[in-house]
């Protein structure tokens, strides 16, 4: 089972387009979201990004599951709203 806040990182560093600057937004060193990215790409057995000049971009294996997985971190966050309203 791969741990929840790799794919939380995935879908930062998706959005921002740069490890650096996912990094900044999760209050995090650039290092710490490298591996992170590299312990769920290891898990997976895929390629997520591609690294380029320009920056990094989603590879095709991340193209194909970045919409599910961006949706399960919503849905995530939305029934840990309702709990925090409950109490």
């Amino acid at each position: 089972m791969v741990d929840l806040e790799l794919y939380r990182v995935f879908c930062t560093v998706a959005k921002c387009g740069s490890l650096s600057k996912a990094a900044r937004e999760l209050f995090v060193s650039q290092p710490a979201v490298s591996q992170s990215i590299k312990q769920l790409e290891n898990q997976l057995g895929v390629p997520l990004f591609m690294r380029t000049c320009k920056g990094i971009e989603l590879s095709e294996s991340g193209k194909l599951i970045i919409a599910d997985v961006e949706h399960a971190m919503e849905l995530l966050d939305g029934a840990e709203n309702i709990l925090r309203r409950q109490r």
